[in-house]
C-alpha cells in the first residue's frame, strides 16, 4: 500500500502560487505587494490578514496556546477561504473572509 505524504511546506520549494509566507508584525517586512491579494503577519497569538495593496488589516484570528512562529504556519487562500495549518500542533483551521 502506498504512503500518503503531506503537501510541501510553503518554504520548501513547493507551489508558491497558492501559499503565503508569514512574518512578524514588528518586522514591518510583510510578504506583501500590490500583486498579491493578501499577506499574513503574526503578533503573539494573533494572525493578521492584510490586503496586499495597502497592508491594511482585513481580519485577524486569535489562537490559544503559545505564541505563533512564522516557520510553523502554512497558509493557503482559495476564493474567500483562508486555510491555516499550525505545524507544531498539527492543527488545521479554515476561515471565510469577510
Amino acid at each position: 500500500m502506498g504512503q500518503i505524504l503531506p503537501p510541501p511546506r510553503s518554504d520548501s520549494g513547493g507551489t508558491s502560487s497558492s501559499t503565503y509566507n508569514v512574518t512578524y508584525v514588528e518586522s514591518q517586512d510583510y510578504d506583501c505587494d500590490r500583486h498579491k491579494q493578501f499577506c499574513f503577519a503574526i503578533e503573539g497569538n494573533r494572525l493578521h490578514i492584510l490586503t496586499g495593496s495597502s497592508k491594511q488589516t482585513v481580519a485577524y484570528i486569535d489562537f490559544e496556546g503559545a505564541a505563533l512562529e512564522p516557520a510553523d504556519i502554512d497558509v493557503v487562500v482559495h476564493n474567500n477561504m483562508v486555510v491555516v495549518h499550525l505545524d507544531d500542533s498539527d492543527q488545521l483551521f479554515a476561515f471565510r473572509l469577510p
